[in-house]
């Protein structure tokens, strides 16, 4: 991962190693780090200490926000949204059309596919590094995108298996789902 060998390289900074392809570039920086610190020891001890202490506060903390996510899933809510309401005019009885609710519209479109879709942004970050070659690179992309398909697909399959068991089984779907989305929250994993 690039953020474990970034914070090893803070770690271990030393400005001696720093390179600039021009020798004027390297020898304005190094003057701009002495004005502004004093001599290059003090920069690279910021480096070393409070510099990494403060991107490692940041880089723990950053995740795609709960309010983008939900952005994301109005879409399909809406369109489950619709579907319940053509299952309300069609004159549907109250307990499927409760159970459409509870299971697809709830279940699936806002809080499985939320899911699916934190799950690929952590996929997309922790295979965030380059491969070798371009084709690695494409067929990478490729495994990500095909392990949010599966999810997607996964959720839709069960979601329409607990609408058509009934409320029990929908409401049991919707609570495994956000119990699921939620657990990551109680986990601190490494």
């Amino acid at each position: 991962m690039d953020r474990v060998k970034l914070f090893s390289d803070m770690e271990h900074f030393d400005i001696n190693d720093a390179k600039c392809t021009d020798e004027f570039d390297r020898e304005f920086v190094l003057t701009a780090i002495n004005e502004w610190y004093g001599n290059s020891e003090a920069f690279v001890e910021y480096v070393r200490g409070p510099m990494r202490m403060e991107m490692s506060k940041m880089v723990l903390q950053a995740s795609t926000p709960w309010s983008h996510c939900l952005l994301i899933t109005t879409a399909c809510v809406c369109q489950t949204l619709t579907a319940l309401l053509s299952l309300w005019k069609c004159g549907s009885p109250v307990d499927v059309c409760l159970s459409y609710l509870l299971s697809t519209v709830i279940g699936q479109s806002f809080f499985f596919y939320m899911l699916t879709i934190k799950l690929s942004l952590h996929l997309c970050d922790r295979f965030a590094a380059p491969l070798r070659s371009g084709f690695c690179n494409i067929l990478q992309s490729c495994l990500i995108f095909s392990c949010w398909l599966v999810a997607v697909t996964a959720g839709d399959i069960l979601s329409r298996l607990a609408y058509k068991a009934g409320i029990a089984a929908s409401m049991a779907f919707l609570g495994a789902t956000v119990l699921t989305l939620w657990l990551p929250a109680w986990l601190v994993l490494p």
